[in-house]
């Protein structure tokens, strides 16, 4: 760095009364040059200043670094540079002095050069980091400076030298430009393995070449508590005798932590003590002995520890969490045999105290471990099985001190438990032996556990619960029987119960650890014996603390100081409150209550940290008092509050200062040395130990004055004869504190030189000089006149303060502004009087009045809250105090303060706030304070005031009675209600009086009301229970309060009980019943009660039709007429459903009473009976005639009608036999009269032909039949296997096929054929079934009066090479076919076939060599199958052909019955009555609702309900259709439908109108659709509609409609072909909501036709039944077979429907 030599001229200043100069010189010089006093005897030459010849100089001062040679004006160095320590800014200042007036002031400015290494504040930094901080973690250290300028001293890096694995250095800048430094964690600390590391830190600054300083960081790293104690032996074994004493020390335990402090300070505790024979002391692990009788085979004893008491030892630290170590000590035991030995059983699951097998448990598994114990020393023992094995299904493998019970062999019997006796006995002298039972129990395969609803449940508990305090209920999804319990475990301080039954676990003792917060059990919920099935249900507790402590601060006051320059943000304390709470309840918030002292000072919320908000200034305020408040988190909360002093401390801020800088001093001719002059004032607003204030000259000073330093006097030094100066000097002076502070202004002292003192003028003694001004007056007015004595010309009056205005020449002195007392209460001023010679001076002080311009101001702003206690106040407390101040002065400043509550007082001249009526029933009271000043025109300010009233809770009242209701059903356990109150913090304990021990309802102390046992309420449906409710304030004062009350619990049923069947379940009605008559009441029995022993009934679909049951009352009633002859039983099914939807079906029978309402009916229609005349057996024929009824209606009578006839019958038997001589050749036509016996009889006829042959009897013949076993195979299906011919005379010979009893061949399969005409049998089927069997047929031939038969074998054989299994030739041919087509082409026959029968007959087919002409149209709906029996062109061979008729969809479905429905007080069903005449799947019917109803529904394809309902009729309309898939109604072009319109008309019979209408219709079958045959007419002026409601048959079953009646006229008319003979026609009148309905019948008659037969034989092909007689008068007989043959004389006969 060069050296710059710089010297300048700064100023001249003239002044113009003297000359006065004053000249600067600034030089420049590096740093560093050294002077050797030794070596040179003058300084350093650094530069030279001129100086005036005629001038002597003097040297101001001495300067240690440089001085000036006042002769040459040489300026040199003295001493080494050092620019740091020189001045703050490096400069050197000397002054030199001349007579009279001349300054020269030398500035030497020190240049920087890198001369200092950057610097720590201190060399050694001590830091902490806990060994758990995170990577990443950093600590702030103190950066380095350099006291160098610019990049000298500026720090540009910093380097850490080592352990830079762990730790790394991290820069950064702060928000004013400063460095932070950081240290940042590189990897994990392990305290353990290095608890100090020590860093080397170097700083390097900006300097060419740079420098550098260092630093030694001690990083210390903290404990934390991740080390257990460990154990120096895992394991300690003792010997012990008998004659060890109490209180023995038997041995120490040690173990070692290597953490620190707390973490590794240990505690040691015994956690398994056999019968507490042991104690160990805490600190040091010394073990002593208790009890001399040591038995520790009760507990804690291990596999073969016989003699040994083992302890298990925990050491624990004190760190958070605690760890925990583990030993094992062994106490060895020597003793005699004084006793028994002792068998422990250990079974599966642990604890059970049973053991467990099944039927599937493998031979050899374990079953129980079998231990023996002696407390004799030395013993053996040796066990065995000595009774409850008898079948050896175990075995016991034994040895010393042990056995193991082995399955022996497989369970084979049902044996459900066995109980073994085990006997241990020792090898003493004399043995001594104990006997033990072990129960062995069978398990169940399938059993499984017992299912939780939680398996893991998570409660909070009070930590001031009382014992027997509800914690929480383990649920089961079952209700089988379980039992509970709780798995052991020393870590639950047995704080804890469960009951057994119920599963509700509850505290068992207060809570007595407070520094363990959370609990974990482990409930076992098992099965009863013998299952071993368990499940475990895991509780974890958490002690919920109760905020009962308030927090408390380390002291009851702080006090602390702090400097007012300290800088806002600064943390200049901090109070520290502890609360014994838990959590939130422990932690604690700081605040300051005052919102004055807020704007101050803040407190950090959750340290307790006190910053500054702003700067403190100790001349405005030297001490400052907060109330600092500490509130826990609880609810409610609690604080506490605590008085902080802060004791403002001075710094030097102030610089002095003058009041009055211009001062005047006489020196008069003659004066001595030492005469005062001028007394100088200066001011410093520090404190004393800073303010204390020195005055000095400035510049050149007269030697002739002398000033006292200290005290500010300026005294004459000389003689002032001997000065000799013109009228004044001017002095300037200054003032410095203590703290070396300047002033911020100076004051001349002018000091005159004058002959007398009659020169300086003299202020008027009359003069007030202290003056006084009202506030805020006009300045325009004079407030004082200042004067001197004999006035001078050329007085000039000034002042020194700009707040006045005086004037020049009178004195009269103004204000130049109004004022402020309450700002400025006084203002100092001086007046000067210049006049020709000096100026005098005098001080005055104006004083400002005050003036009653300012309000009482509250200490409070805007409203003011407070919170009184009502229960710690009374009338006449104080309660607070409402504090006002008012700036004013005197009077004006003097507060009465008044209220306007009636509630409350005020003092006036306090403000304490006092009660004087207590405000019961409020919780808050509003009202104003005044505050009232004492000036002439008062002043006054309001505060509003809210005071909250704090009530504690009133004591909370139980009503005199609790009534709960619960179901029966209820689970064990189950937590009905809680007696205690909610939202309220009063704690209650609960007793019961009267309860027994197996009361099904238990009240807990903490007032859960649970089940303690099942209840049903068929057996109990009420329960009272006495309960007391004791409670007792937080103010542990007052006495605990109790309450009684009643709970009562009403049980509730639930549908616990199924409906049962009565056992009157059978009744009996008479037939032909009226429909509607009452069969019975049926009553179902249901022990609930309410709706769910309410019972509903109903009958299954299948007796729906013919009974009904009323769903309220069981009533059963008929709907039909029911016939004895149809059915004498009817089996109900009757579904009884209670309220609760449970179901139970019952079976009734209903017994049918048999009346005579059945003509007997014969056997055959007609009798024909053989005889020959010249036979001597007189028995010709036995008629026979049944009775559908029973009894002696059915007991039938015979009689012959004529009495002439050679005939006699048996009355019994019906045998008829001769009783005379017949003409032979001769047909006798009898009646047999048959009558029954019942009452009335009824009787019927019948007629019997007997025939008189002439010569013999014409019995069919065979004359063509097998006459051994045939065989056939199968290669015959479809052709002809033989054929019967037989004869009868000339008579017509009919054959049919049977098949014998032999044969295992039933009638009805087909197998074969006959043709019934020409007696040709043809095979139909199959006979793969048949091989090897032989086939037994009876072949029957007929004629109308005798048969005969034959029998003969078929033998099927397997003939293995024919080509076998083939069918009849089948042809499908499909209706409507076209006619004169082929239908069919038969390829397996010859080419020219020969159709030789057609059966059914008829011509609807012909063969065209192969192919099959269908000639007729095909109706399948009339013949659905054809056989043909065809022959090859050779005609030896005949074959039959099936033709099958294939459906059409070519019907439409068909429905019966009325579309007009009746619908009644209950809801009925109404079948769809259905069907369609195709088959398959054209047959099938769906129905799809078209325009539902609200009454409608259940609709499925049976039929639909309809509900009951009143008013109009109901419209439904539904689409029956054909060809029904199951998945709805979709598009089919060959489907066929039916829209069905269903009108539903309310019964209400009320309609009393006459009608007239005709009981009976006889009908011509042919009669015209369209033909009106009859009226029906209501006599009523209103209007009437008419309805057919129903349309049966003589079966009273629903028939096809063909007969209607016009809605609106009533006529009757047909609209389609009639089908059944004789129908019922209900027809229902609606008028106004009225309905009657009547009955119509219908009768359909035939045309009667008349034949001539001149032949002996009719065959009539007729479908109805027909009356033949010789003439119309003459109706005798009853012909009712379709194609009967009917024997008549040549004559005439009519034929007349039987209804004609």
């Amino acid at each position: 760095m060069r050296c710059v030599l710089q010297i300048s001229l700064l100023y001249s200043l003239v002044i113009p009364i003297r000359l006065f100069s004053e000249q600067h010189f600034d030089f420049e010089i590096p740093e560093g040059i050294i002077y050797f006093l030794k070596n040179i005897a003058e300084g350093t030459l650094i530069g030279k200043i001129a100086l005036e010849p005629n001038l002597s100089y003097q040297l101001n001062g001495h300067n240690q670094f440089a001085s000036v040679d006042i002769q040459t004006g040489e300026v040199r160095i003295s001493a080494p540079l050092n620019r740091e320590t020189i001045a703050p800014n490096g400069t050197i200042i000397l002054i030199l002095t001349a007579e009279p007036t001349t300054i020269i002031a030398v500035r030497i400015n020190v240049l920087d050069i890198n001369d200092n290494s950057p610097t720590f504040p201190s060399k050694h930094m001590s830091v902490s980091i806990v060994e758990s901080a995170l990577i990443g973690s950093r600590i702030r250290l103190q950066p380095a400076n350099d006291p160098d300028l610019a990049e000298n001293g500026t720090i540009v890096n910093y380097e850490l030298e080592n352990e830079k694995e762990f730790f790394t250095l991290v820069r950064s800048s702060n928000s004013s430009g400063g460095d932070v430094l950081l240290l940042e964690l590189q990897t994990k600390l392990d305290r353990e393995t290095k608890d100090l590391f020590i860093l080397n830190i170097s700083a390097y600054d900006g300097g060419s070449p740079p420098r550098s300083g260092y630093c030694i960081v001690y990083v210390n790293v903290l404990d934390v508590n991740d080390n257990p104690p460990i154990f120096r032996q895992p394991r300690y074994d003792v010997q012990l005798n008998g004659s060890v004493l109490s209180n023995a020390t038997l041995l120490w335990v040690e173990a070692t932590d290597a953490d620190v402090g707390d973490n590794g300070l240990i505690s040691y505790h015994l956690t398994t003590n056999p019968s507490e024979y042991f104690q160990i002391d805490r600190s040091t692990g010394a073990i002593t002995i208790q009890h001399t009788a040591l038995n520790c085979l009760e507990d804690g004893c291990l596999q073969d520890c016989s003699g040994i008491c083992v302890l298990t030892v925990e050491a624990q630290d004190q760190g958070e969490p605690k760890l925990i170590g583990r030993t094992l000590v062994y106490m060895h035991l020597t003793n005699t045999n004084l006793h028994d030995p002792e068998i422990n059983f250990r079974t599966y699951p642990t604890g059970s105290g049973v053991a467990y097998i099944s039927s599937e448990t493998a031979v050899g598994s374990t079953i129980a471990v079998i231990t023996a114990n002696d407390r004799d020393d030395g013993q053996d023992v040796r066990i065995s099985i000595i009774s409850g094995n008898d079948e050896n299904y175990f075995r016991l493998e034994s040895g010393k001190n042990y056995g193991i019970l082995r399955q022996n062999r497989l369970m084979d019997k049902p044996i459900k438990q066995f109980l073994l006796k085990f006997c241990a006995t020792d090898d003493g002298v004399p043995p001594r032996s104990l006997e033990r039972d072990l129960k062995v129990f069978v398990i169940k395969l399938n059993d499984t556990a017992p299912v939780l609803e939680e398996k893991f449940i998570k409660v909070d508990i009070f930590e001031t619960s009382p014992v027997g305090s509800f914690i929480a209920v383990v649920r089961t999804s079952t209700e089988e029987n379980l039992h509970f319990s709780i798995i052991e475990n020393s870590g639950n301080d047995e704080l804890f119960l469960v009951d057994e039954n119920t599963g509700i676990v509850t505290l068992s003792k207060a809570w007595p650890n407070h520094t363990k917060w959370n609990y974990e059990l482990e409930i076992s919920v098992r099965k009863t014996t013998p299952s071993d099935k368990f499940s475990i249900c895991t509780i974890q507790i958490t002690i919920i603390d109760v905020n009962d402590h308030e927090p408390q601060f380390s002291a009851p006051f702080y006090e602390v100081e702090v400097l007012e320059d300290t800088l806002p943000l600064t943390v200049i304390f901090k109070v520290y409150a502890t609360d014994e709470d838990h959590e939130n309840n422990s932690a604690i918030s700081y605040n300051i209550e005052d919102p004055h002292k807020k704007q101050i000072f803040m407190v950090k919320e959750s340290s307790g940290e006190i910053l500054l908000r702003t700067k403190l200034d100790r001349e405005t305020k030297k001490q400052h008092k907060i109330i600092v408040t500490a509130t826990d988190h609880g609810n409610p909360p609690r604080s506490s509050s605590v008085l902080l002093i802060i004791n403002v401390l001075d710094v030097n801020d102030n610089d002095p200062y003058f009041a009055q800088v211009e001062y005047h001093g006489y020196i008069v001719r003659g004066d001595p040395s030492d005469t005062y002059l001028v007394q100088l004032e200066a001011f410093d607003d520090d404190s004393p130990k800073f303010a204390q204030i020195s005055y000095l000259f400035y510049y050149s000073v007269p030697s002739f004055l002398e000033l006292n330093h200290r005290t500010g006097r300026v005294y004459l030094a000389t003689h002032a004869d001997l000065l000799n100066f013109g009228p004044k000097i001017e002095i300037i002076v200054g003032a410095k504190d203590n703290g070396g502070r300047l002033s911020r202004n100076n004051a001349t002292i002018h000091i005159w030189l004058l002959n007398s003192m009659l020169q300086v003028p003299k202020f008027s003694t009359s003069n007030n000089w202290s003056i006084e001004v009202t506030e805020n007056s006009s300045p325009e007015k004079i407030l004082a006149l200042f004067s001197v004595h004999s006035p001078l010309r050329g007085i000039h009056y000034r002042i020194n303060t700009t707040d006045l205005l005086i004037n020049e020449f009178t004195g009269e002195i103004r204000a130049r502004r109004s004022f402020d007392r309450e700002v400025e209460p006084r203002i100092g001023f001086t007046v000067y009087a210049d006049g020709e010679w000096s100026t005098a001076m005098h001080q005055g002080t104006l004083n400002i009045l005050d003036q009653n311009d300012n309000s009482p101001i509250f200490e409070l702003d805007g409203t003011a809250h407070f919170v009184i206690d009502s229960q710690r106040i009374g009338i006449g407390a104080e309660l607070f105090r409402l504090r006002c101040h008012d700036p004013d002065e005197g009077r004006n400043g003097h507060i009465v303060y008044s209220i306007n509550s009636s509630f409350f007082s005020i003092d006036s001249e306090t403000g304490i706030v006092q009660l004087v009526k207590f405000p019961n029933g409020f919780n808050q009271l509003q009202f104003h304070v005044m505050a009232t000043d004492g000036g002439e025109q008062s002043r006054h300010s309001i505060i509003k005031v809210v005071v909250e009233i704090k009530e504690d809770e009133k004591l909370y009242s139980f009503p005199p009675i609790i009534a709960l209701s619960i179901p029966e059903n209820i689970p064990l356990g189950t937590i009905i209600t809680t007696l205690a109150p909610k939202n309220i913090t009063q704690r209650f304990e609960f007793q019961t009086s009267g309860v027994t021990e197996n009361h099904p309802i238990e009240i807990l102390p903490s007032g859960e009301v649970f089940v303690a046992s099942k209840i049903d309420h068929e057996i109990m449906n009420y329960l009272s229970i006495s309960v007391a409710a004791f409670n007792s304030y937080r103010n542990s004062n007052s006495v605990p309060s109790k309450h009684e009350f009643l709970l009562q619990l009403y049980i509730e049923d639930i549908n616990d009980n199924a409906p049962q069947c009565s056992n009157k379940n059978k009744f009996i009605i008479l037939e032909n019943n009226i429909p509607g008559a009452t069969v019975g009441l049926f009553n179902g029995i249901d022990d609930d009660s309410g709706p769910n022993g309410t019972l509903l009934y109903e009958l299954i679909y299948d007796t729906k039709r013919i009974f009904s049951i009323d769903p309220h009352t069981g009533i059963i009633r008929t709907l039909l007429v029911l016939d004895f002859e149809l059915a004498q039983f009817h089996n109900l099914t009757v579904i009884i459903t209670d309220g609760g939807l449970l179901k139970a079906n019952c079976t009734v029978v209903v017994e049918v009473e048999d009346s005579n309402d059945n003509v007997p009916y014969w056997e055959k229609e007609f009798y024909h009976f053989y005889i020959s005349p010249n036979v001597e057996d007189s028995f010709v024929g036995r008629v026979v005639a049944q009775d559908l009824d029973s009894a002696l209606n059915s007991e039938v009578r015979y009689r012959l009608q004529q009495k002439w006839m050679p005939f006699k019958i048996n009355e019994n038997t019906g045998d008829i036999t001769r009783d005379g001589s017949l003409v032979p050749n001769h047909v006798y036509n009898i009646t047999v009269i048959a009558t029954d016996r019942g009452i009335p009889p009824l009787s019927n006829a019948t007629f019997v032909f007997i025939h008189t042959d002439a010569e013999k009897d014409c019995i069919p013949n065979f004359t063509s039949y097998p006459n051994n076993d045939i065989r056939i195979d199968n290669s015959l299906v479809g052709q002809m296997i033989t054929q019967i011919h037989a004869i009868a005379c000339d008579q017509e010979v009919l054959y049919s096929l049977s098949y014998g009893h032999s044969s295992s061949i039933q009638s009805n399969l087909g197998l074969f054929w006959i043709d019934s005409t020409d007696g040709r049998i043809f095979l139909m089927k199959n006979l793969n079934g048949y091989v090897g069997e032989q086939i037994e047929l009876i072949i029957k031939a007929e004629t109308t009066s005798v048969f005969n038969s034959v029998t003969f074998g078929v033998m099927v054989v397997d003939e293995r090479n024919r080509n076998s299994g083939m069918d009849t030739i089948t042809i499908h041919v499909q209706e409507n076919n076209s006619v004169g087509e082929i239908c069919g082409k038969i390829e397996t026959l010859g080419r020219d076939l020969q159709l030789l029968r057609q059966i059914p007959a008829g011509k609807a087919f012909l063969f065209q060599q192969q192919n099959l002409i269908c000639v007729d149209v095909l109706d399948r709906e009339q013949v659905d199958f054809y056989r043909l029996v065809v022959a090859e062109s050779d005609g030896l061979k005949s074959r039959v052909i099936t033709v099958q008729v294939d459906d059409e969809n070519d019907n439409s479905p068909e429905c019966f019955g009325t579309k007009a429905v009746l619908v009644g007080s209950e809801s009925s069903f109404v079948p769809w009555n259905c069907l369609d005449r195709d088959a398959g799947l054209n047959g099938t019917i769906g129905y799809k609702v078209m325009e539902s109803s609200e009454i409608v529904s259940e609709i499925n394809d049976s039929g639909f309900i309809v509900s009951s309902f009143s008013g109009d009729p109901k419209y439904f309309s539904v689409l029956v259709y054909d060809r029904n898939t199951n998945s709805g109604f979709e598009d089919d072009k060959l489907r066929r439908t039916t829209e069905l319109h269903y009108i539903l008309i309310s019964i209400n019979p009320r309609l009393e109108a006459p009608v007239e209408f005709k009981k009976q219709y006889q009908l011509d079958r042919d009669i015209q659709l369209g033909t009106v045959f009859g009226t029906v007419t209501a006599k009523t002026g209103a209007t009437v509609e008419y309805f057919t409601t129903s349309f049966k048959n003589e079966k009273h079953m629903n028939s096809a409609q063909w007969a209607d009646i016009d809605r609106q006229t009533g006529q009757l008319q047909i609209n389609q072909k009639p089908g059944d003979h004789l129908v019922s026609m209900e027809i229902t009148l609606l008028s106004e909501g009225f309905t009657k309905t009547i009955a119509v019948g219908l009768l359909l008659l035939n045309k009667p036709s008349m034949i001539i037969c001149n032949c002996n034989k009719i065959n009539f092909k007729l479908t109805d039944k027909w009356i033949i007689a010789p003439s119309i008068r003459q109706i005798t007989l009853i012909i009712t077979l379709v194609g009967l043959e009917i024997l008549l004389l040549k004559g005439t006969y009519w034929i007349i429907n039987k209804y004609s």
